[in-house]
């Protein structure tokens, strides 16, 4: 019977070892075919312009191509769906931020999706956020539009770029830390910030409060006006543009971001393949150059550091909620 113990426990340890052997051969081999880069907002947002950014550079590390595809609506549940629904085998990630994963679950007490469904991969940047109205409207400054605000309620409409999101939580914030009534604008969403700097520029709405990255060669241009950006200090290709903080709202500094994620089960060998990858994309030159464009800051956190800076924004978001009374079901 001993003898029989022993060679039971001798099998045992064998499967384990076998198993542990498949496990670390399973993905020798990735990729082997080209990968999907979900982005869960249109084409032309912030969001999406990092995606292709990554998807040009990253290829020449991976060894296979990465496809941007977008799946809009629902200010980002549709992606995250097809994300979290996806095979958990690396052929499909998504370009993750601050809007679906922190802001939409931090303000809603029955959001379906948050950061604690899908694996951390890797943040890549930080995105400031510009709050930007189009030349031909009254208010020419940050304190003009602040009296406008409070004196005439409902008669401007403010583009926002997905609810509950970076513009959402942004521009309600500043609303509170000025003394306006959040009811006194009126709030028009779209599917992303590609839609709702269309709104602007189209004269269907009045100002936007977004990501700086699609918003920033507008600005330079002379067709939108930057009223405030939520940098410490002013950004050097945007000289005229003040800071909330300098101007007395230091509350309205909500700072995007971008990253990737992908299935929670994502296995670990994957995610290092990727944050390998990541890490030498960041580095390259021509990944780089397209960041200064697009005036977001490099920010690498590794799978444990991310998700750990995604809780925090999550707490945070959460108790701004409710000190203004925000948190809906």
């Amino acid at each position: 019977m001993e003898v029989n113990m022993k060679k039971n426990r001798i099998f045992t340890l064998f499967l384990m070892a076998l198993m542990v052997f498949t496990l670390s051969t399973a993905w020798a081999g990735y990729p082997e075919k080209p990968i999907q880069l979900i982005v869960p907002y249109g084409a032309g947002g912030s969001t999406d312009l990092a995606a292709r950014v990554m998807a040009s550079v990253i290829p020449t590390y991976l060894g296979q191509p990465v496809v941007v595809i977008n799946k809009k609506g629902g200010g980002g549940q549709i992606g995250l769906n097809y994300v979290s629904t996806a095979k958990p085998d690396g052929y499909t990630m998504m370009e993750a931020t601050i809007g679906p994963l922190t802001i939409a679950p931090a303000m809603h007490k029955k959001s379906p999706f948050s950061y604690k469904n899908f694996k951390a991969v890797a943040r890549t940047e930080v995105v400031p956020a510009v709050l930007a109205t189009r030349p031909d409207k009254r208010w020419k400054d940050l304190k003009g539009l602040i009296k406008f605000l409070k004196n005439n309620p409902r008669k401007l409409k403010i583009a926002i770029a997905g609810p509950a999101g970076l513009s959402d939580l942004g521009m309600k914030s500043f609303m509170v830390e000025a003394g306006i009534p959040i009811e006194n604008a009126i709030g028009v969403p779209f599917s992303g910030t590609a839609d709702a700097l269309a709104a602007i520029l189209g004269k269907h709405a009045d100002i936007l409060y977004a990501n700086l990255s699609p918003v920033f060669d507008h600005i330079k241009a002379g067709s939108l006006i930057g009223l405030g950006i939520t940098t410490v200090k002013r950004v050097k290709s945007l000289p005229d543009v003040p800071t909330f903080t300098e101007l007395g709202y230091p509350k309205a500094n909500v700072m995007g971001w971008k990253g990737i994620v992908a299935h929670k089960n994502l296995p670990d060998d994957i995610v290092k393949i990727w944050g390998d990858a990541i890490q030498k994309t960041m580095k390259n030159k021509a990944w780089k150059k397209f960041q200064k464009k697009l005036g977001s800051i490099p920010a690498y956190l590794g799978p444990s550091d991310f998700t750990a800076f995604m809780e925090s924004q999550f707490k945070s978001f959460r108790q701004i909620a409710i000190d203004n009374n925000l948190l809906t079901d």
